[in-house]
């Protein structure tokens, strides 16, 4: 429940998602933590679409993305400004 976040939204700096059941309507929530600087999404069930949504997080500066439906196609068309990006299939 990434609801259950909001609470210490400002807080936040670091969260793991790996493995979790996660689709891009979610990641709409993650907008709302400014201070975000590193998410684990490996194995989760996003897409490219997810990728606009994390290029609006101001603070994200590691972003694992190791086997999701993420191409490299999507990564091209949407760069996220990060100095560590993981991810292979």
């Amino acid at each position: 429940e990434l609801k259950d976040l909001l609470q210490i939204k400002e807080q936040l700096v670091h969260l793991n998602l790996n493995r979790m059941p996660v689709t891009d309507e979610d990641l709409e929530l993650l907008k709302q933590f400014p201070n975000l600087r590193n998410l684990n999404l490996s194995f989760s069930g996003i897409t490219d679409k997810a990728l606009p949504v994390l290029k609006q997080l101001p603070s994200l500066r590691e972003l694992s993305l190791s086997g999701t439906a993420v191409t490299t196609v999507g990564l091209s068309s949407n760069p996220i400004p990060v100095k560590s990006l993981y991810c292979w299939s």
